[in-house]
Protein backbone atom coordinates (compact mmCIF):
# COMPACT_ATOMS: atom_id res chain seq x y z
CA UNK A 1 0.00 0.00 0.00
CA UNK A 2 1.12 3.72 -0.95
CA UNK A 3 0.19 6.81 1.01
CA UNK A 4 -0.59 9.52 -1.39
CA UNK A 5 -1.16 13.25 -0.49
CA UNK A 6 -5.04 13.74 -0.86
CA UNK A 7 -4.52 16.74 -3.40
CA UNK A 8 -2.03 15.10 -5.59
CA UNK A 9 -5.02 12.42 -6.03
CA UNK A 10 -7.46 14.97 -7.12
CA UNK A 11 -9.04 16.12 -4.10
CA UNK A 12 -9.66 19.50 -3.25
CA UNK A 13 -8.10 19.87 -0.40
CA UNK A 14 -5.27 22.48 -1.22
CA UNK A 15 -5.41 25.22 1.40
CA UNK A 16 -6.49 27.78 -1.78
CA UNK A 17 -9.22 24.28 -2.15
CA UNK A 18 -7.81 23.42 -4.88
CA UNK A 19 -5.83 20.15 -6.14
CA UNK A 20 -2.30 19.15 -7.64
CA UNK A 21 -3.99 16.10 -9.65
CA UNK A 22 -1.08 13.86 -10.91
CA UNK A 23 -2.23 12.83 -14.83
CA UNK A 24 0.21 9.82 -15.07
CA UNK A 25 -0.83 6.64 -16.02
CA UNK A 26 1.47 4.53 -13.31
CA UNK A 27 -0.04 6.45 -11.11
CA UNK A 28 -3.34 6.23 -11.85
CA UNK A 29 -3.27 2.68 -12.34
CA UNK A 30 -2.08 2.32 -8.42
CA UNK A 31 -5.15 4.48 -7.20
CA UNK A 32 -7.69 2.65 -9.48
CA UNK A 33 -6.05 -0.84 -8.26
CA UNK A 34 -6.95 -0.24 -4.58
CA UNK A 35 -3.19 0.22 -3.69
CA UNK A 36 -3.51 4.23 -2.87
CA UNK A 37 -4.49 5.55 0.17
CA UNK A 38 -5.20 9.14 -0.20
CA UNK A 39 -4.36 11.20 3.14
CA UNK A 40 -4.24 15.15 3.74
CA UNK A 41 -2.34 15.60 6.95
CA UNK A 42 -3.85 18.94 7.28
CA UNK A 43 -7.24 18.16 7.21
CA UNK A 44 -6.40 15.19 9.55
CA UNK A 45 -4.93 17.87 11.79
CA UNK A 46 -8.50 20.07 11.92
CA UNK A 47 -7.20 22.61 9.37
CA UNK A 48 -9.57 24.18 7.24
CA UNK A 49 -10.24 24.17 3.66
CA UNK A 50 -9.66 26.90 2.18
CA UNK A 51 -6.92 28.24 4.45
CA UNK A 52 -4.09 30.57 4.99
CA UNK A 53 -1.09 29.53 3.49
CA UNK A 54 1.86 28.48 6.09
CA UNK A 55 5.33 27.71 6.19
CA UNK A 56 8.08 26.46 8.85
CA UNK A 57 9.72 29.52 10.62
CA UNK A 58 13.22 28.96 11.64
CA UNK A 59 14.26 25.45 10.89
CA UNK A 60 12.66 22.30 8.98
CA UNK A 61 10.01 19.41 10.09
CA UNK A 62 13.06 17.76 12.32
CA UNK A 63 12.82 21.07 14.17
CA UNK A 64 9.44 21.09 14.48
CA UNK A 65 8.94 17.79 16.00
CA UNK A 66 11.89 18.38 18.56
CA UNK A 67 10.22 21.77 19.61
CA UNK A 68 12.65 24.50 18.42
CA UNK A 69 10.58 25.39 15.61
CA UNK A 70 7.42 26.87 14.57
CA UNK A 71 4.96 26.69 11.82
CA UNK A 72 3.34 29.73 10.93
CA UNK A 73 0.70 30.96 8.53
CA UNK A 74 0.65 34.25 6.46
CA UNK A 75 -1.01 36.32 9.03
CA UNK A 76 1.27 34.99 11.79
CA UNK A 77 -1.05 32.87 13.14
CA UNK A 78 1.03 29.74 14.60
CA UNK A 79 -0.13 27.12 13.15
CA UNK A 80 2.11 24.55 14.21
CA UNK A 81 0.16 22.32 16.62
CA UNK A 82 -2.84 21.06 13.67
CA UNK A 83 0.20 20.30 11.83
CA UNK A 84 2.07 18.54 14.14
CA UNK A 85 -1.73 16.59 14.75
CA UNK A 86 -1.54 15.76 11.04
CA UNK A 87 1.85 14.01 11.58
CA UNK A 88 0.60 12.30 14.27
CA UNK A 89 -2.67 10.79 12.20
CA UNK A 90 -0.47 9.82 9.79
CA UNK A 91 1.58 8.05 12.12
CA UNK A 92 -1.23 6.17 12.54
CA UNK A 93 -2.44 5.55 8.89
CA UNK A 94 1.06 4.49 8.14
CA UNK A 95 1.60 1.80 10.74
CA UNK A 96 -1.86 0.60 10.85
CA UNK A 97 -1.94 0.07 6.97
CA UNK A 98 1.52 -1.41 6.42
CA UNK A 99 2.55 2.01 3.79
CA UNK A 100 5.95 0.72 2.67
CA UNK A 101 6.06 3.99 0.06
CA UNK A 102 4.55 7.56 0.19
CA UNK A 103 3.81 9.64 -2.87
CA UNK A 104 3.46 13.61 -1.23
CA UNK A 105 3.46 16.88 -1.91
CA UNK A 106 6.32 19.15 0.03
Amino acid sequence: MILVSACLGGLKVKYNQTHCFIEDESFLNLLWMGKGLLFCPECAGGMSIPRNPAEICNGDGKDILEGRGVIKDISGKDVTSPFISGAEAAKKIIEKNRIEFAVLKD
